[in-house]
């Protein structure tokens, strides 16, 4: 999982969700994204609404092209129970899409 823009405080959180479901946690600021997720391939971008209105279109762009899934929240102070389930949803399902996709 890609964490963009948020505090520690909020990527730790994510990262108690995250290891639930045995996946790792980067982040990374806007600036670099792109060649950030171009690295790891991470199974999901997580980042607030504000974040993702500010450049919705190439953050879209970038979870097709990574094959992530993009999960925004209204704000960090999310709910605990809320961030785990929108992120053990993420990892699942993405996982789920790229082992249904034939190899090259």
């Amino acid at each position: 999982m890609l964490i963009i823009g948020c505090s520690r405080e909020f990527v730790e959180r994510c990262r108690e969700g995250a290891a639930k479901m045995g996946a790792i946690v980067r982040t990374s600021e806007p600036t670099t994204v792109e060649a950030m997720a171009g690295t790891c391939k991470p199974l999901a971008l997580v980042l607030t609404e504000a974040s993702y209105q500010s450049a919705s279109a190439t953050y879209d762009g970038l979870a097709e092209r990574v094959q992530s899934k993009l999960v925004t929240v209204a704000g960090e102070d999310i709910a605990r129970d809320a961030l785990e389930a929108l992120v053990v949803d993420a990892v699942a399902h993405v996982r789920r899409m790229r082992s249904s996709i034939p190899p090259r």
